[in-house]
């Protein structure tokens, strides 16, 4: 099941200590929900990246999100009560409960292989600097493989206050974030992988910088919550270029700009 078997990792990354000893429960934050996933996917062996490089980088968001749109605490009761929000958890529950051939790990197994950066706001930035930033790389396991692998690939972070960053290989984007991106996406390369932030994905998208979106759609309605494309939201033309449909009636598409290709 996509998060049943790892629940121990998922405390593990999220509270930073040693895992003995860990209480589950604690409060969870969705922009580890991704890490989580790669960390329980990855017994797999991964894909190898497509061979040669692409004239330019790709900017990709990736999302869990209901039928209603709402993206807001996918991973846990505690993870975002921000606006009264009592729905946290119902990804994760619902993974328990359906996906019982694991076929969202094989999904996001996949993806993860393509990712060459990591565009970050604050926040994100903050949580994984102090996690995969002071980890040991030479660690056994799981822990010294990702460890290694983010600390190799470039780290790109939108922050208005942040003068400053010290986890290795990462870079503030300076206070033109759009600018910034739109220059880092010129250059040749690969998936450039936003995780986190709402408004940074809004603040892309009103500058037609974002090129995929791949959107887990689960099959619920919550009715509240924060909304990946919400109100004000740039008008936007994609093109479905591939759907599959999981046997636990997850939905999941890819959306392409409608020039890309």
């Amino acid at each position: 099941m996509f998060f049943a078997s790892c629940r121990l990792q998922l405390a593990f990354l999220l509270i930073g200590t040693p895992m003995v000893g860990v209480t589950l429960g604690r409060p969870l934050y969705f922009d580890f929900v991704p890490v989580i996933i790669q960390i329980c996917s990855s017994r797999r062996q991964e894909p190898e990246p497509d061979e040669g490089e692409p004239n330019m980088s790709t900017i990709v968001v990736q999302a869990f999100i209901t039928l209603d749109g709402v993206v807001q605490a996918g991973g846990g009761p505690d993870e975002d009560r921000e606006g009264g929000f009592e729905h946290g958890g119902w990804m994760m529950k619902y993974d328990e409960q359906m996906d019982k051939l694991d076929e969202g790990g094989k999904i996001v197994t996949e993806w993860e292989g393509r990712t060459e950066a990591l565009l970050l706001g604050r926040k994100t930035y903050e949580i994984w600097a102090r996690a995969w930033g002071v980890w040991d790389e030479n660690a056994e396991g799981l822990l010294g493989g990702l460890t290694r692998r983010y600390n190799r690939i470039p780290k790109y972070v939108a922050s208005r206050t942040l003068t400053e960053v010290g986890w290795k290989n990462s870079h503030l984007l300076g206070p033109d974030v759009p600018s910034a991106v739109a220059k880092l996406r010129a250059k040749p390369g690969g998936e450039i992988r936003v995780w986190g932030s709402t408004e940074l994905i809004k603040t892309l998208a009103e500058h037609d910088l974002v090129d995929e979106y791949r959107l887990a759609v689960y099959p619920l309605v919550l009715g509240t919550g924060k909304k990946l494309f919400s109100d004000g939201f740039a008008l936007t033309r994609l093109t479905l270029v591939e759907t599959r449909t999981l046997s636990s009636g997850v939905l999941v598409n890819t959306y392409r700009r409608s020039d890309a290709g």
